[in-house]
């Protein structure tokens, strides 16, 4: 069950407060419209005793994604997250989200991997609802690495790889093929060995995600899978390190996670972060790349938000920086 939280009844029914923040819905005040919708559906999930997928559960997270995917105006969108019933129920909502996100991946892992043969969990897998916007973000994803090194990575991890791990499979895809990359692969980089390492701390997770890549024969070949919390891996050996953005809760934990990944990395590597902008912020928790903190460890950093095209339903900013590790003496 989503944890509880004391301001359930305040947030829906406090003498109107919606309304005392702004001019009322008249005026094209939008952002009165969209901070009742947000409360409404956080009212509905947080008094689910089951966040696993059902008609219930995914109708109330389909109009919360779309609500916060939506085109909003800047004078709305400020009003929104900055209003205190929002910023009341943000760890709340975020939490059930990253719980009902989880618990959506592991389903269709195993529905993925319960297919009788490689074909047909390929077939299952270009079944997820997101699986197109997982091809799309990895074009982008590589755009950002190729605007800060043009050499495609052969060894990559990524933390907080969950039990569906789209991206380290799109990766693999996208660098062994011409999907994605700018400059067509060379006979040699095609024969190489490219491998990505999926890190995450949930044993559960791990275990799926490994199943998953058995089952899908040659498309999961340089899948590897380690259960480890993320400051505890050695990384120098890996050019590129993606870090998910469900990993940390808030920008200090982001940061000091950040901090702690970076310490297990050669100079010179690369790092990609995933985090959320505007009515995003809903739903994943923000990073700011620009924190005095992380550009001590960090140097030539790319801040790619699309903006023509809807590429992610839920994440839509992706920084790509050179590591530093020699600016700070340890």
């Amino acid at each position: 069950m989503a944890p509880a939280l004391d301001v359930s009844e305040d947030v829906m029914s406090s003498g109107g407060s919606i309304e005392d923040g702004g001019e009322g819905e008249t005026g094209g005040d939008e952002d009165v419209g969209i901070v009742r919708a947000v409360l409404g559906i956080w009212k509905g999930l947080n008094g689910m005793q089951d966040l696993r997928p059902s008609e219930s559960v995914n109708q109330l997270l389909g109009e919360l994604v779309g609500l916060c995917t939506a085109p909003v105006s800047e004078a709305a969108l400020g009003k929104v997250v900055s209003h205190p019933e929002i910023l009341k129920i943000l760890p709340s909502i975020r939490r059930i989200c990253a719980e009902a996100e989880y618990h959506l991946e592991a389903h269709w892992s195993e529905y993925i991997s319960e297919a009788q043969d490689e074909k047909g969990a390929l077939t299952r897998m270009m079944e997820f609802p997101y699986y197109e916007n997982y091809l799309d973000l990895t074009r982008m994803e590589l755009a950002a690495l190729y605007a800060v090194d043009p050499k495609p990575p052969q060894k990559i991890a990524f933390i907080g790889s969950g039990p569906l791990p789209l991206t380290p499979l799109c990766l693999l895809h996208a660098l062994r093929t011409s999907f994605g990359n700018p400059f067509p692969p060379s006979p040699s980089s095609v024969e190489a060995e490219i491998t990505v390492l999926n890190v995450d701390h949930n044993s559960h997770a791990i275990s799926q995600s490994r199943a998953l890549g058995s089952k899908l024969g040659l498309r999961g070949q340089g899948m590897e899978f380690l259960c480890r919390e993320a400051g505890a891996c050695d990384l120098r050996a890996y050019d590129v390190v993606f870090i998910a953005a469900l990993v940390g809760n808030t920008q200090v934990e982001k940061e000091e996670l950040l901090i702690s990944v970076v310490k297990g990395m050669r100079d010179g590597a690369l790092m990609v972060v995933r985090t959320a902008k505007g009515l995003r912020g809903v739903l994943y928790p923000e990073f700011e790349p620009a924190a005095e903190k992380v550009l001590r460890w960090t140097h030539n950093y790319r801040n790619l938000q699309p903006l023509a095209k809807e590429i992610s339903t839920r994440n839509d900013v992706v920084y790509a920086t050179e590591i530093s590790t020699t600016s700070i003496p340890s």
